[in-house]
């Protein structure tokens, strides 16, 4: 995807994108490419790893950074962290320039409870503990991250799993609900995951985001990003590894 043949309701599109650029450890260089062009194509956000903050070389809004907003991630990619390293994680990004933060949650909460569609206490506590180390303006958004429980290794989240995180994130705070990173949008799995969290939290100040789903220059990225968006998503994230090599520039 280019901004160059873009018509306008593409453009328009691109403000729905947020680029991932979490593996392998980016170079300084590397992260100011992407996100120089984040800021060129109207793209919303850059995820970034933790260790990457503060930001060096970016500027101000004269600067590559311009009206993107940095992402940092904690917990990432199990979630399978005590909550107050996870929460300090979180902390720490904020404290070093990240606008938002997006934590996975501990599968042991959201795969838990008596009949395994997550335990609603528990995730309640875990994201009022991360909500105060990521306190407000920043953004905290909640993740079901890439480790399933028993029997879910493979295909898509439970339905009454999603919701149960859903209600969670209201009931404590959170601001976005991330979808699990390794749903199949071929499949249509992404698309459903999407459009039960989205009814989830509906009539709520919460919102919902897919997690990684293809590479930016996918040439069929920008068909799955408004799929996901008629389906309920805020904003898709797509990889990012390529542009930092260049390749697509």
């Amino acid at each position: 995807m280019t901004g160059d043949d873009q018509d306008s309701g593409q453009v328009s599109g691109l403000g729905r994108i947020e680029l991932s650029l979490l593996d392998p450890q980016p170079s300084t260089e590397q992260i100011v490419a992407v996100i120089e062009r984040a800021r060129q194509e109207g793209i919303g956000a850059v995820w970034l790893p933790p260790t990457s903050f503060p930001v060096r070389g970016i500027g101000g809004e004269g600067g590559a950074q311009g009206s993107v907003r940095l992402c940092s991630v904690a917990g990432y990619p199990t979630g399978q962290h005590h909550v107050l390293v996870t929460a300090s994680e979180a902390h720490m990004a904020v404290a070093n320039g990240a606008d938002e933060v997006t934590v996975v949650l501990d599968p042991a909460h959201v795969y838990g409870g008596p009949d395994a569609t997550g335990d609603l206490n528990a995730l309640i506590g875990e994201i009022v503990t991360l909500r105060e180390a990521v306190p407000y303006p920043a953004v905290l958004r909640v993740a079901l991250g890439t480790v399933r429980g028993a029997g879910q290794v493979t295909g898509s989240v439970p339905a009454a799993v999603l919701q149960t995180v859903a209600r969670a994130a209201v009931t404590a705070g959170a601001d976005v609900v991330v979808g699990p990173s390794d749903d199949a949008p071929g499949e249509g799995s992404a698309e459903e995951t999407i459009r039960i969290l989205a009814e989830a939290v509906a009539g709520s100040s919460v919102t919902v985001m897919s997690g990684r789903v293809l590479s930016f220059d996918d040439p069929g990225a920008f068909d799955v990003v408004e799929r996901l968006s008629a389906a309920g998503a805020h904003r898709v994230v797509l990889d990012a590894a390529s542009l930092s090599t260049g390749s697509t520039a």
